[in-house]
This record gives structure tokens, C-alpha cells and sequence, in this order.
């Protein structure tokens, strides 16, 4: 593999873009840090989001309900989602090494990299990955 720079995959948050997240971000951090990383800002796929009145969304996932726990995730757009963002780790993993690699995103972003991490780390002799992090997460 070769040398290349650290990557971070970032989610963006419930009906957000990659775009939306990319212009955050670039708010946020100085030039001279972003550059020294390679970015990935991927798009949710839009699907009925139940709970903004089933309304199409850039969201990773759907809930039905509300927030509570006793309200569980819609386990297939979960899985939809996952299936995603790892096949954009796989891509990522075959020229750069794994440990190099973080995910992470906002709000509904951190917990879909959170479930994509649980994914990536169950599979048989992987290498971990270098981070996964979720900001202001539920």
C-alpha cells in the first residue's frame, strides 16, 4: 500500500448532504488541518423518513415513533445504509491501510458510522480501523 494521507469518512446528520457536511466541516477546521487529511463525505440515499411525516430525507436510517428507546430503528434502511459506507471501506481498505481510516459523523451520522465500525470490526482477520467517533449522538 501506499503512503497516502489519513482518510476521514464523515456522515452527515438527519436531512443533511455530504455537500452540507463537507461546507460545515471546512467551517470549522482551519485549511492547514483539513489538508492534512483525504475526506469522504457521503450522501445518505433519501427514503420516506417516518418521523418528519414520511417526507423524503437524506437520513441514514428510519424511525418510527420517535426517539425513544422503545422505538427501534427500521433494521433494513439500517442495513442499507451500513452496506454503504462499508463498501466504501472496502474500496478505501484495498489502497490504504484500515488503521489509517476513520468514520465518524453528526447526530444520526455517528450512529450510522458507530453501526458501520461494529460491521467492519466483526469481520474475520480485519484490520481495526483507526477511529470511529459520533458528535452529538443519541
Amino acid at each position: 500500500m501506499s503512503i497516502l494521507k489519513p482518510l476521514m469518512i464523515f456522515c452527515h446528520g438527519s436531512g443533511d448532504t455530504g455537500e452540507g457536511a463537507k461546507a460545515w466541516i471546512q467551517h470549522l477546521v482551519p485549511p492547514s488541518e483539513f489538508e492534512k487529511w483525504d475526506w469522504i463525505f457521503p450522501t445518505a440515499v433519501p427514503i420516506p423518513y417516518q418521523l418528519n411525516g414520511g417526507a423524503i430525507s437524506s437520513v441514514w436510517y428510519d424511525r418510527v415513533g420517535g426517539f425513544d428507546p422503545s422505538f427501534p430503528e427500521q433494521t433494513a434502511s439500517v442495513e442499507r445504509s451500513t452496506d454503504q459506507l462499508m463498501t466504501i471501506l472496502k474500496a478505501e481498505s484495498k489502497t490504504r491501510d484500515p488503521s489509517r481510516i476513520a468514520i465518524g459523523g453528526f447526530s444520526m451520522g455517528g450512529n450510522i458510522a458507530y453501526q458501520t465500525a461494529a460491521r467492519w470490526h466483526a469481520q474475520p482477520e480485519i484490520v481495526s480501523l483507526g477511529g470511529v467517533f459520533g458528535l452529538s449522538c443519541y
